[in-house]
């Protein structure tokens, strides 16, 4: 999007010489992403009904009336993204009677800025100059992976990493003729 200063537009618009080289084709653009987190699959340990029967991957079981949710800031719950004392391990021949996703135990959403600046300029009739200035993560915003999924293990519901990456800048200059 143009934005509305320089030589025929809203706002200096009268201006000529090296002003206007200075003020006019500016531009800017972004986008913005927002998303709420994946259910996350609740595993158990494999029992002697996966391991021989081949039955698949078990299922922990879910303590009734437990509350699975944890309050506060995505930070402050990183050893403990989810209440872990409702999950048992089932017995060595049972299925686990939780669902296969949480409706409670989300991974953590997406809330994401990109912004782009650009400067178009004339030299000459023929020759032209593009500035370019482009933000990913422009609010350096920190996405973390899932946590452990896996009823029993030490990692479960711990989360140990960031998913997404840092603020990342890149700039370019383009001559056109």
């Amino acid at each position: 999007m143009d934005l509305p200063v320089g030589r025929g537009k809203k706002f200096l618009g009268g201006v000529d010489g090296i002003a206007d080289r200075l003020v006019s084709g500016w531009g800017l653009s972004g986008i913005s992403s927002f998303q709420s987190g994946f259910p996350i699959p609740m595993l158990a340990l494999p029992t002697q009904l996966s391991t021989l029967f081949n039955a698949g991957v078990p299922r922990p079981n879910v303590t009734a009336g437990c509350d699975q949710a944890v309050s506060g800031a995505a930070q402050a719950k990183l050893n403990a993204w989810f209440n872990t004392s409702c999950f048992t391990q089932p017995s060595a021949f049972g299925f686990g009677n939780a669902s296969r996703t949480s409706s409670i135990a989300r991974t953590q959403g997406i809330a994401n800025w990109d912004l782009s600046l650009y400067k178009n300029t004339r030299i000459t009739e023929r020759i032209g100059l593009t500035y370019r200035a482009e933000v990913y993560n422009l609010a350096n915003r920190v996405q973390f992976n899932p946590p452990g999924n896996q009823a029993g293990s030490s990692t479960f519901g711990v989360v140990s990493g960031q998913l997404n990456s840092p603020r990342i800048i890149q700039m370019a200059l383009r001559l056109t003729f």
